[in-house]
């Protein structure tokens, strides 16, 4: 999960958000959301009515009914914030097959090849690997460039994945999400984590 928001009323987000209508509820460990005076006052802080900040990963707003302005504003920068915070948390790296010795090359195919977890996006041209909190960047047409047998590269990387993501279908079942991503599709393998694995 991304996020978790607070509410007893029914909100339209993403699936990616923990939607409950208790603080008992929460996961811990992520940005929260607590909608409506009754709900933050639960909390027990001083609830500051300008900058509507509880704690470094707790927020709140006023419901749809109390201020519906803020309340929209409020949701769309909590769910901004909360995927920024996703990508904060994972380290992308873009694999250069001419610029990286031999040997750096060498230890990320090794930390693929002993993670048991991988989840590949392959679209195009570029294959992206998310693996213990880092993805992954290859482009097939620089490894060929650099006279590496890019299917076989390819096939030991499709080998040693859990989940292989690799048609047009992945992108629209991510459109929305990726919006929050500035339309960034090497995200697509976290996302696909944080849907299956909730």
């Amino acid at each position: 999960m991304v996020g978790n928001i607070v509410t007893s009323d029914n909100i339209k987000v993403d699936e990616n958000f923990n939607v409950v209508d208790s603080l008992d509820k929460i996961i811990e460990g992520i940005p929260t959301l607590i909608i409506g005076i009754d709900n933050a006052n639960k909390t027990n802080y001083k609830l500051n009515y300008l900058e509507r900040k509880i704690n470094e990963t707790t927020y709140w707003t006023f419901n749809k009914k109390e201020k519906r302005d803020l309340f929209e504003e409020d949701l769309f920068y909590f769910i901004e914030h909360s995927y920024n915070k996703l990508t904060h948390s994972v380290e992308y790296f873009y694999v250069d097959f001419i610029l990286f010795s031999s040997e750096n090359i060498k230890k990320v195919i090794n930390k693929i090849v002993n993670n048991d977890n991988n989840i590949t996006f392959h679209y195009k041209e570029m294959v992206y690997v998310y693996c213990e909190n880092y993805i992954f960047g290859f482009d097939l047409r620089q490894i060929k460039f650099a006279n590496f047998n890019s299917d076989k590269f390819l096939n030991k990387i499709k080998d040693n994945s859990k989940v292989l993501l690799d048609d047009d279908k992945i992108l629209i079942e991510y459109k929305n999400n990726l919006g929050m991503l500035e339309d960034e599709i090497k995200y697509i393998p976290l996302l696909y984590s944080i849907k299956e694995n909730g």
